[in-house]
């Protein structure tokens, strides 16, 4: 992100970002996540979703969305907050490839192209290496992390025909 920002000269971000300098195996601070990192991702479009500005748009549409109840709703955000305080660091230094190998249920990984927060390449690595009985791994092109938001009919296709039919091998379905 900083190289981008320094490609367009954003001083402010710029800034933000050399705030919260990361060493790699180090600590990676909340303030930074959902501070500079979030604010940062959301300007360049590879964020929760590319049309994204800010988390309140991403807030506004879990509010308007009717498929959850509101209770539903404030789960899903107490969620993601306890996600961010408590396993965003764990994860970060996980290695799945290594720590999970293999897995006896079907696995289908739905990845945004532009998705920053969980790496496109890291992903497709992931899925390549990993053993599975079945295994899917769909490319949604115009989508960062929430192609479920970003990209909802091909989300249901992929659903109807492949999972629900559980006829899918590693294949990248576009």
């Amino acid at each position: 992100m900083l190289e981008q920002f320094e490609k367009s000269n954003d001083k402010k971000m710029i800034r933000r970002l050399r705030e919260f300098p990361i060493e790699a195996g180090g600590d990676i601070s909340i303030k930074y996540l959902a501070g500079a990192r979030s604010e940062g991702m959301n300007k360049l479009g590879i964020g929760v979703m590319r049309s994204m500005a800010s988390m309140f748009d991403f807030v506004a549409i879990v509010l308007r969305y009717k498929g959850y109840t509101l209770s539903e709703k404030i789960k899903f955000a107490k969620g993601s907050s306890f996600s961010l305080k408590y396993l965003c660091d764990c994860m970060i230094k996980t290695d799945l490839t290594e720590q999970v190998p293999c897995l006896q249920v079907p696995v289908y990984i739905f990845q945004g192209r532009h998705d920053y927060q969980a790496s496109y390449v890291v992903a497709k690595d992931f899925a390549t290496a990993l053993k599975a009985p079945i295994k899917g791994f769909y490319t949604f092109e115009n989508s960062a992390h929430s192609p479920c938001f970003e990209e909802p009919e091909k989300m249901c296709n992929i659903l109807r025909v492949d999972v629900l039919q559980n006829q899918v091998s590693l294949s990248d379905k576009i």
